[in-house]
């Protein structure tokens, strides 16, 4: 399993894999894949997802499954890595500096406690 970013649009196309995590086959008999899995990692305050014109920057968790008949099964889940938003003192927005913030199994409203994405089935 993998938590990664990648660009698409004009230019060459850049991958990188931020956190992966190795499921051996014992492990994956006992967590039934037809179950909801969650994954946790600390996310990093940049890149941000973008969608422009040109280019897109797209943020993922990427499960593959190597089967022993030598089939590959790959299934993605997107998400979006923003910057968290505040309300100044003074009335309107404005954004935080990027901190690194943590990728969780429950779903949070706040932009300070911790984000969730969930790879169903």
């Amino acid at each position: 399993m993998s938590v990664l970013w990648h660009t698409e649009g004009k230019g060459d196309e850049d991958l990188h894999v931020h956190h992966f995590y190795r499921i051996v086959e014992s492990q994956i008999r006992r967590m039934g894949l037809a179950d909801e899995q969650s994954i946790r990692c600390v996310l990093p305050a940049s890149p941000l997802s973008y969608h422009g014109h040109l280019i897109t920057v797209r943020w993922c968790i990427r499960m593959r499954l190597f089967l022993s008949d030598g089939r590959k099964i790959m299934a993605e889940q997107p998400f979006n890595l923003v910057s968290p938003v505040v309300e100044d003192q003074s009335g309107p927005l404005s954004v935080v500096s990027p901190r690194k913030r943590d990728l969780n199994s429950k779903a949070n409203d706040s932009a300070d406690e911790d984000a969730a994405v969930m790879l169903g089935s």
